[in-house]
């Protein structure tokens, strides 16, 4: 027996052989839909700060595993060093082009549901636009490395002995850098930001400033993430209950996936919405992954070998 009048909505489970449905009015439908639509917008907004942490560990695993090659073995000449300064380059263009995604993507996506909250995407990023140098710096460069030319102008590789409570140590560091002079050439960076990287009592170090401008994107994150939690609460909620709803129907059904549906008069179903447990789990879960609390300006990875006391 078919539970759905012909012409109303229905909710259940959408497979084969099955009449399981319970029927719900407009308004359940919209709000479902809401909270779908909503989920996949911030899931997509949690996946490209992921696609951002993703290329910044490219980027820094290159520069480590560089810095690791230097110390096993000898450097094979100009031929080598080069390699790996394009490799940078390519894993620089890779990342700063992440974080344009993220940005541009977020005001696109978001901008809906930021309407209903204090905090808007635009505010949250000019905040540390307009707090960070690095920041300045490197939406700068991104324009640069998209139009005019590569990012990683210089490269300095090579150990140095560090001496501490009378023990000796030698460190490997490789290092990229930027060259001012050229970038006063360039059209596409920024002069007002040059002038501020000029204005520098010592040369900038890139790694410095890309950690510093991902610790700020992170920050933003934070902060919009915290301006949309309570939609995402009433939206899992909203998920929760029709589930909850049609389980209470029908106790002794597994039900893993639901559509909302218009029922026919010749008894056939149009699909109009799919609604299931797993994206508002995925998106507990990478917020959980998705760490916003980073301070990756003084922070690095070492294989320093530590001594017992």
């Amino acid at each position: 027996m078919n539970p759905i009048k012909p012409g109303a909505l229905g909710l259940g489970p959408w497979h084969l052989g099955t009449s399981i449905a319970i029927e719900i009015d407009v308004a359940r439908h919209s709000a479902l839909r809401a909270a779908v639509e909503g989920i996949i917008d911030l899931l997509a907004f949690e996946d490209r700060y992921a696609m951002v942490i993703d290329n910044l560990m490219d980027l820094e695993r290159h520069l480590f595993n560089w810095s690791l090659i230097d110390m096993l073995r000898p450097m094979e000449g100009f031929a080598e060093l080069f390699a790996h300064k394009r490799d940078a380059n390519r894993h620089l263009g890779n990342l700063l082009s992440a974080c344009r995604q993220y940005i541009d993507q977020t005001h696109h996506h978001l901008k809906q549901h930021f309407a209903k909250t204090p905090v808007t995407s635009q505010a949250a990023l000019s905040e540390q636009y307009d707090l960070h140098l690095s920041f300045r710096v490197m939406e700068a460069l991104r324009n640069y490395v998209q139009h005019e030319d590569l990012g990683v102008h210089s490269v300095s590789v090579g150990g140095s002995w560090l001496e501490s409570s009378g023990n000796k140590a030698r460190r490997y560091v490789v290092s990229i850098g930027l060259d001012l002079d050229h970038l006063a050439k360039a059209t596409k960076f920024k002069a007002a930001t040059l002038a501020e990287l000029k204005a520098l009592t010592k040369a900038p170090d890139l790694k410095q400033m890309i950690r510093e401008y991902i610790s700020a994107l992170a920050v933003a994150h934070s902060k919009m993430r915290k301006a949309l939690d309570l939609q995402v609460k009433e939206w899992i909620a909203t998920i929760v209950e029709a589930f909850s709803d049609v389980q209470e129907a029908y106790p002794n059904e597994k039900l893993h996936w639901l559509a909302v549906f218009e029922q026919h008069e010749n008894g056939t179903r149009t699909k109009l919405l799919d609604v299931g447990r797993e994206p508002g789990e995925r998106l507990t879960s990478l917020q959980r992954t998705n760490q916003t609390t980073l301070n990756l300006g003084p922070a690095y990875a070492s294989t320093e070998a530590v001594q017992s006391v």
